[in-house]
């Protein structure tokens, strides 16, 4: 079944599925692939496996690819919203790999480069509200209400410190260092 949905989407790529044929203005018929799942397979193939397949993409009529958060996770093979460096993209050796799950630098560039060979923007999931797997902890103070309503000020032990140590100085950059 799947390889006959692939034969009936690829016999129709190129042929346009909406015709203005009047003089009324109609919006730009763009279709968005989400070129991940929580499950995609991980071990850093995932760049040049999309990079593969752009053609094809383009082929069936996909116009945008939405591509997961490849920013350095916490884990090698994280699927990227636990992120740990917002501008490490597989090029430090930090948390365990120099690659992120989906791959590395490189290779995220060559499918940048690919893509916009074939006329195929790229969506980037960026996540700037998400970190997480900090170098070290850090006592940091809060404020603590209790269900009176009662302000209590307390001290906390957050992972807060991102030193991000293994970038080789290449960035002056130590997040949550003051």
């Amino acid at each position: 079944m799947l390889k006959e949905l692939w034969n009936r989407a690829t016999a129709s790529a190129g042929k346009p599925v909406l015709r203005n044929t009047g003089n009324a203005k109609c919006a730009e018929n763009v279709t968005m692939l989400e070129a991940f799942e929580w499950y995609s397979e991980g071990q850093g193939r995932h760049w040049n496996l999309l990079q593969q397949l752009m053609p094809s993409i383009k082929a069936i009529g996909i116009d945008n690819a939405w591509i997961p958060p490849a920013c350095k996770a916490g884990l090698p093979d994280s699927v990227g919203y636990d992120i740990y460096d917002h501008w490490d993209v597989g090029e430090f050796h930090q948390k365990g790999a120099r690659r992120t799950k989906w791959g590395t630098k490189e290779e995220l560039m060559e499918l940048f480069a690919t893509a916009s060979a074939n006329a195929v923007g790229i969506y980037w999931d960026a996540i700037f509200n998400h970190k997480a797997w900090a170098d070290h902890t850090e006592v940091v103070r809060a404020v603590k209400v209790d269900p009176t309503g009662i302000l209590v000020c307390i001290r906390y032990l957050a992972s807060h410190a991102f030193l991000m140590p293994n970038r080789q100085k290449k960035r002056d950059f130590q997040a949550g260092r003051h």
